[in-house]
């Protein structure tokens, strides 16, 4: 309840059952972005200590450059998290939604930093999604 409930939760009460929840609920609900509009590339940010919390605890910020210009991405940190997150953004590019490449590419790059996958094998990833 701390997570959902209040800007500044009470860090001490929440376990870390509690914090892959909360993690799935952000994803899953787009509550992540600025109005929940995926679309829109924008996340939420504030001062607070729970977007400090969301920042520490679950994304690694990446720099994309992208057509539009240049942004700034917030992708997982941990290997279970990015597996999801790819996934998703997969799903979304083999929907039609081109501007997922971008996300993508940084998930695959954080894997490999993480050496989850070698950069050998990334060529066939990209031919199995259809990029």
């Amino acid at each position: 309840m701390e997570l959902l409930t209040k800007k500044s939760p009470n860090l001490r009460k929440v376990q870390s059952d509690d914090t892959e929840n909360y993690r799935e609920i952000l994803v899953c609900s787009n509550a992540l972005y600025q109005g929940f509009d995926t679309t829109s590339k924008r996340y939420n940010a504030d001062s607070s200590d729970k977007w400090k919390f969301i920042k520490d605890k679950y994304f690694v910020a990446k720099a994309n450059t992208t057509v539009d210009g240049s942004s700034i991405s917030f992708i997982p940190s941990n290997v279970d998290s990015l597996i999801d997150s790819l996934r998703l953004s997969i799903g979304s590019f083999q929907a039609g939604n081109k501007s997922e490449y971008n996300k993508i590419h940084a998930i695959l790059d954080e894997l490999v930093k993480q050496k989850k996958i070698k950069k050998k094998d990334l060529g066939v990833i990209y031919l199995n999604i259809g990029m």
